[in-house]
């Protein structure tokens, strides 16, 4: 493939294209029964006091959704898309909480490039080596977002919009270089890169939680009775066991039982921790994030009228389901599921695995086949040496010089069509050393800046589109 170019070569004529950057959007239930899904309001006063605490309004619904802190994929920002459009035809309040104390390199920016030989391959951009591992995002500094952000030399951007959306990205950052923690600053950033095509919505961090009633209750119903918690949740993991949760260690013998929090601390570079029973008597619990099955639980206990997941979340949370309803008693908010594919326009074509696997087929097969080095004469006499060896008496002096005759035939077919083979070989190699480039072209999971601008209102005029209509 010449750089720059772009065009086909004998190596991956039979490659995948990464198709025109039409989205494709996901929405179960269907937005016109959403009005019914959020009419059962959660009025008691546990949830009065609860969205008090987190700055959410007590006169009219309120729809959720939410992510950790980072330069969200196109599918997580089809949440907010459907989020804004709820919200304005239910004239429901939209609320969007910032997993803040998730360990995600939160300033770490994966995008697609040209390498000086052709290849498609990622860099990953931004200050990543100040993550510390287990440090949460809250917990991270804040980036003074100085500089560009660059490939490798000779690296040219892989579709167009890649380079002009680093940009944005790297000029939000930088707008949001004050704050406090890197959580906020990415959690800023990405609703400023976002407002073009969606509302602000009320923003929530999750580390806000460990301020409220709500979470002291639940905490000390942990500290009363830590093997109920325990069992509970893992009962309702054992239900689902495709959704691949992890159950919470249970300490049969000395009653120290994995709880469903984490310890965050207060100083920046803190580690996140897991928490267990004994420690419930004596940590601050201003210090503690609930895991994300409590997290989501709690806010669709008392947060939220309805809570949009994406595919992975909507999945889990069957969990949380069964599990506060065994443990607590308590019904939640139902959810709905919103998800988006978009790809970024990456022109020319790419080997996919089925094309390389073929290409080393043929290669080896070639060995073997003279009729695939244009050989038919050759080919032709190696069945009927084929057969007469099937047709000959097992271990006979005849079978063995047909044997012998056969290689023989294919020793002479390698030497005249040497070229031919070591062609497919090397044609092999070059497809083997280019393994992924087809997934790549393929991805889905960019920062969404990094896509075209008519992409991206193609998007929001598609998720839109499934709520204008609503009742």
């Amino acid at each position: 493939m010449a750089h720059g170019t772009h065009a086909c070569d004998a190596t991956v004529t039979s490659g995948t294209r990464a198709g025109d950057g039409v989205p494709e959007v996901a929405i179960r239930p269907a937005p016109e029964t959403w009005r019914g899904l959020i009419g059962r309001a959660r009025a008691d006063e546990t949830a009065r006091l609860f969205r008090r605490e987190l700055g959410l309004p007590e006169d009219r619904p309120v729809i959720m959704s939410g992510h950790q802190a980072q330069v969200w994929h196109p599918g997580i920002l089809a949440k907010l898309l459907a989020l804004d459009g709820a919200a304005g035809s239910l004239n429901a309040c939209a609320a969007w909480v910032v997993v803040d104390h998730d360990d995600n390199d939160s300033l770490a920016l994966r995008a697609p490039y040209i390498t000086s030989e052709g290849r498609l391959a990622v860099q990953t951009l931004g200050p990543t080596a100040q993550a510390a591992p287990d440090v949460p995002a809250c917990r991270q500094p804040a980036w003074a977002a100085g500089g560009t952000f660059a490939f490798p030399a000779g690296g040219t951007p892989a579709a167009p919009g890649v380079n002009a959306g680093l940009e944005h990205i790297r000029a939000a950052l930088a707008r949001n270089a004050s704050s406090s923690d890197a959580a906020s600053q990415v959690a800023a950033a990405t609703i400023d890169l976002a407002r073009p095509l969606a509302a602000t919505p009320v923003m929530v961090r999750a580390t806000a939680l460990a301020r409220t009633e709500l979470f002291a209750n639940v905490v000390a119903r942990m500290r009363r009775d830590p093997r109920a918690c325990a069992d509970a949740h893992n009962a309702a993991v054992r239900a689902f066991p495709h959704d691949r949760v992890a159950p919470l260690a249970v300490d049969t013998a000395g009653g120290n039982h994995e709880l469903p929090l984490w310890t965050i601390g207060t100083a920046s570079g803190s580690k996140r921790n897991r928490v267990y029973a004994n420690e419930l008597e004596t940590v601050d619990v201003l210090t503690l994030a609930p895991r994300a099955l409590l997290l989501t639980g709690l806010m669709r206990r008392a947060g939220c009228d309805l809570f949009i997941h994406g595919t992975g979340g909507e999945r889990y949370d069957r969990i949380t389901d069964l599990w506060l309803r065994t443990w607590l008693g308590e019904s939640l908010a139902p959810t709905a599921m919103v998800t988006a594919s978009l790809r970024l326009r990456v022109p020319g074509c790419w080997p996919s695995a089925a094309h390389i696997a073929r290409a080393a087929w043929t290669a080896h097969r070639a060995l073997h086949d003279p009729a695939l080095v244009g050989d038919p004469a050759s080919a032709s006499a190696k069945r009927s040496l084929v057969e007469r060896i099937r047709a000959a008496r097992y271990k006979s002096r005849e079978r063995s010089d047909l044997f012998l005759s056969l290689h023989a035939l294919l020793d002479r077919s390698r030497r005249e069509h040497a070229d031919a083979l070591a062609a497919l070989a090397r044609d092999a190699a070059a497809m083997r050393s280019r393994a992924g480039e087809a997934g790549i072209a393929a991805d889905r999971t960019w920062p969404f800046p990094l896509y075209e601008a008519d992409q991206l209102l193609a998007l929001r005029d598609a998720v839109r589109a499934r709520f204008a209509q609503v009742p």
